[in-house]
């Protein structure tokens, strides 16, 4: 993938910057996955992480509380996962973490339905904009988002930032402008400035005083 190319196109979409940097991590960690899948929270099935995705699944299992949305289940996660012990090789569950009422809770969940050796690919958001809409809870760091993914009992755990400090400087910068064409344009041109900014920023700080957007989890049963 062209990331340059993709910047530009995805911009020009009015996609956020985070949902960019976001739809990079599934591209990079969500590859050839095959098995019965499940993807909780799932909105639409044209969800833009899903142009990212390459995965071949043997069964899709969609579940998501709103009666609206194309799903296969209508589900309250708040009240757990209506699937069977060990059913899904993969479970994706992406930006709808911090809505749910007990997070720890819903981890044992999805530890539940994953079977031996299974992987759950999980977005855990720190940097986000408040919402009325629904009832917004929770944001994560990465002490607390290792912390909760312990204790949930998974044998192995790696956590990739979503974006750093000047690329969530400038999500802030775009959620401040709006996202009228114009906008865009000038999103352009400084999306890649800050992308260079956090290239070049050192590690080590990164390292200590971490400022990622969230945190994207790849988990093993």
């Amino acid at each position: 993938m062209n990331k340059t190319y993709d910047l530009i196109k995805e911009t020009l979409r009015g996609k956020s910057f985070y949902r960019v940097l976001f739809n990079w991590q599934v591209a990079r960690h969500c590859s050839g996955l095959g098995g019965v899948c499940v993807d909780l929270a799932s909105g639409s099935p044209q969800a833009s992480y899903a142009r990212y995705w390459r995965i071949a699944p043997r069964q899709m299992v969609r579940l998501d509380s709103n009666l609206g949305a194309k799903t296969d289940i209508i589900a309250d996660l708040d009240q757990g996962i209506p699937l069977a012990d060990n059913f899904a090789d993969n479970i994706f569950m992406f930006n709808a973490l911090y809505l749910i009422k007990e997070p720890a809770a819903l981890l044992a969940e999805i530890r539940r339905v994953l079977r031996p050796d299974g992987h759950a690919f999980i977005t855990f958001q720190f940097l986000k904009s408040e919402e009325t809409r629904v009832v917004d809870r929770h944001r994560f760091t990465r002490r607390q988002t290792e912390e909760l993914l312990a204790g949930a009992g998974f044998s192995r755990v790696q956590v990739w930032p979503v974006g750093e400090r000047f690329s969530a400087a400038g999500e802030l910068i775009d959620f401040a402008m709006g996202n009228f064409f114009i906008c865009r344009i000038l999103k352009i041109i400084w999306r890649p400035l800050c992308l260079l900014a956090d290239r070049l920023w050192p590690k080590k700080v990164s390292r200590n005083y971490a400022a990622a957007m969230a945190w994207f989890a790849v988990i093993k049963k």
